[in-house]
């Protein structure tokens, strides 16, 4: 009788692009925001770019937390298209991302065990509400009267 083998979406091993569309339908199936599903694309499309420059080839099932940390601490990742430094939301989120991705990939079978498991969060400071000047708050009950 043969063994039954584990079901995988995709056939492994998965190259990360792949992957990363998969990853990207099955946010929109489960409803996701068209502009969360685009920046995740994105942030995981720079990530899968940084890992390629530093191991062409690389498989889904190949990368291991040390490599990814190197990744995201690198300056392909850290810095802006325009060499500026990224903002800590931004880097926020393309470490959510990141943590996502390899669970679900985690989850769906492709890879064994997730690397981004250690990836951490840090607690961001929210932003200060910004009010109206004395200027704009005349302005605004002029225009209103």
């Amino acid at each position: 009788m043969p063994t039954a083998t584990p079901l995988t979406l995709l056939p492994s091993p998965e190259p990360l692009r792949v992957a990363v569309g998969a990853f990207a339908r099955r946010l929109e199936a489960q409803g996701g925001s068209p502009r969360t599903v685009s920046a995740y694309t994105r942030d995981l499309d720079r990530v899968a770019t940084a890992l390629a420059a530093r191991r062409p080839g690389l498989a889904l099932g190949d990368v291991t937390p040390a490599l990814l940390d190197d990744v995201l601490s690198g300056p392909a990742i850290t810095a802006g298209t325009r060499g500026a430094p990224c903002s800590p939301a931004t880097l926020h989120r393309l470490k959510a991302s990141v943590r996502s991705f390899f669970a679900w990939a985690e989850e769906t079978g492709m890879i064994a065990s997730n690397p981004a498991r250690f990836v951490r969060l840090q607690r961001l400071n929210p932003r200060p509400p910004v009010f109206l000047t004395e200027r704009e708050k005349r302005q605004l009950l002029k225009t209103l009267r």
